[in-house]
């Protein structure tokens, strides 16, 4: 059941200490994300990230796949608060409470069937010892954090539950027949038995180690115990299945998390990227918890980690630099400056081989945009987002002026359209309309009566040449038949803040998107014809000599000869 009725916490402000204790117990019951917040002390939490994991995993039945960035508390919320948050006791008592809140039926049915003491989870990891160090955390709240023993007193072991390192049980009497062999929480490593298993939920969190990123072999055999994790389901229900949650990140295209997207459609899949682009609720190039991963923190890491390790453990892109068709190195860098005594825009180089490129201004560049709709056939890849790019030329060099890829509504991408449009003062873009113009004909015809601009499409040919000598409108083809001299001849520049482009650069063409590179290809043909700013003063100068002859004497024009 997708919950639709969201909680609104009580506040504490004001309050005796016994009636502080009620309201938290209440709080807690009624949201996954103060329960983790607030009971388990979990104060470095954001609204902004973890609070929409919070929620969608306030949910009845679970079949997902969260792909989160390293040290950005996945475990934490998933492996640690959730199997506890399940536990909890909500029995008539607590009924009633919601009852006088105001919340509907149905809201507290469903708080009724995700939290129960006799609960059994099942929580797995690389080895038993990693596994046991997720127990060492449940039993930490139990029996050290003074909050949650006084707000959840009744659920406290006592001399007659199992309390080990492997095994930990809540005190089940008072909540119904708790006479079954599995605790409260059970933890084990991939390949531990699993016979005379059963439970309601398990947790896999991060079973794929280094042992398995090395080996095919043991990568083989941790996805084989994955599926055979099925057999510990204490099932009965007939439709769903009992609840599943796996944790963890990419680490290559054979892992466990790419055998669940070919062959278990039936998982939802939440990826995140540590620096956005990911998703509609986490814009490009922008860090998802800037609290402890800024921009530049997230710079160092990529260096210290190399382009691998860390598109795997903060991406979740599993792509090797080796498998990759384009280098990061061929690409150059600058930075938008204003100039003091003018305050015209100009573009900084940064030196590269000891070359030092004078400032260039921004009116100097012939500017085009090109856009790449997502539709049809972006979507059998994955590759589900639409993208805009704005790049000004000089000469033979290209510069990424701006670029933006999101999965979003079509009208929000002509919203987009024409922000970035306004933004560098331009009146026409470039789209392959074979593909696309019929998605977007009607918003923008909408979009041109609302706001009385007019942009002008240019029409954009999507067909290269393939290996084999004929035409072909695959992207890929287009992609590296056109960008590649561009970025091994050095002609193109980019900021270094546009990492999300650069990933798909640095990982084209196996990775997770290629939008921006697709947008991209189209510019060339926009530009070809572009002047130089040198070229065109000569042209001025020439002009103006011209223009000095008109109604002159024939004789001082031939003098001027």
């Amino acid at each position: 059941m997708n919950q639709p009725v969201v909680y609104n916490w009580l506040p504490l402000a004001g309050c005796s200490a016994d009636e502080k204790l009620r309201r938290i117990r209440l709080n807690s019951l009624g949201s996954l994300f103060y329960f983790t917040k607030v009971t388990l002390r979990k104060q470095r939490l954001t609204e902004f990230l973890h609070l929409p994991l919070a929620l969608s995993l306030e949910r009845k039945y679970l079949k997902d796949l969260y792909e989160l960035p390293r040290d950005h508390f996945k475990s934490t919320i998933c492996s640690e608060s959730l199997p506890m948050w399940w536990a909890l006791p909500f029995m008539a008592k607590e009924e009633d409470e919601f009852l006088k809140l105001g919340y509907p039926d149905e809201y507290i049915r469903h708080l009724r069937s995700i939290h129960d003491p006799l609960w059994r989870t099942l929580l797995v990891s690389e080895n038993i010892t990693n596994a046991s160090k997720l127990g060492k955390r449940i039993r930490y709240h139990f029996e050290s954090n003074a909050l949650f023993r006084g707000v959840f007193s009744d659920i406290l072991p006592t001399t007659d539950e199992s309390w080990t390192s492997f095994s930990l049980t809540v005190n089940r009497k008072p909540f119904g027949d708790g006479a079954h062999g599995e605790g409260t929480f059970d933890f084990i490593g991939v390949g531990g038995a699993l016979q005379s298993r059963h439970y309601d939920a398990i947790i896999q969190d991060d079973i794929v180690g280094r042992k398995a990123i090395e080996s095919q072999t043991i990568m083989d055999a941790t996805v084989e115990y994955h599926k055979l994790l099925i057999g510990a389901f204490d099932t009965q229900d007939a439709l769903h299945d009992n609840s599943e949650l796996i944790v963890g990140n990419r680490w290559g295209f054979h892992d466990l998390n790419s055998h669940i997207r070919e062959h278990e459609e039936w998982f939802t899949i939440h990826s995140h990227s540590a620096l956005g682009g990911c998703c509609s609720e986490h814009p490009q190039d922008q860090p998802i918890f800037p609290e402890e991963f800024t921009f530049e923190k997230l710079m160092r890491w990529k260096k210290r980690l190399g382009n691998y390790h860390f598109s795997c453990q903060f991406l979740n892109n599993p792509v090797s630099p080796e498998d990759a068709d384009f280098k990061s190195s061929d690409l150059n860098y600058f930075v938008f400056e204003r100039e003091v005594s003018t305050g015209r825009l100009q573009v900084n180089h940064e030196p590269k081989d000891g070359i030092i490129r004078k400032n260039l201004p921004v009116g100097h560049l012939s500017i085009a945009m090109a856009v790449d709709p997502n539709h049809s056939g972006n979507a059998g890849s994955g590759r589900c987002r639409h993208a805009i790019v704005v790049v000004g030329k000089s000469e033979n060099d290209y510069y990424l002026l701006e670029t933006w890829a999101q999965g979003v509504s079509y009208r929000a991408f002509v919203d987009k359209i024409y922000e970035v449009a306004g933004r560098w003062k331009l009146r026409k873009f470039g789209l392959e309309t074979v593909a696309a113009q019929k998605y977007l004909k009607f918003h923008l015809e909408e979009k041109n009566r609302a706001s009385g601009l007019r942009l002008q499409i240019i029409d954009l040919n999507g067909e290269v040449e393939a290996p084999d000598g004929t035409m072909s409108r695959k992207k890929e083809w287009r992609i590296r038949n056109i960008l590649a001299p561009l970025f091994e001849g050095g002609q193109f520049f980019v900021q270094r803040k546009h990492q999300d482009f650069i990933q798909e650069m640095e990982t084209f063409p196996k990775g997770k998107f290629v939008d921006q590179l697709d947008a991209l290809a189209y510019v060339p043909q926009m530009l070809r014809s572009s002047v130089s700013h040198a070229q065109s003063l000569v042209f001025l100068q020439r002009n103006q000599e011209r223009a000095q002859k008109v109604n002159a004497p024939y004789s001082r024009v031939l003098r001027v000869h």
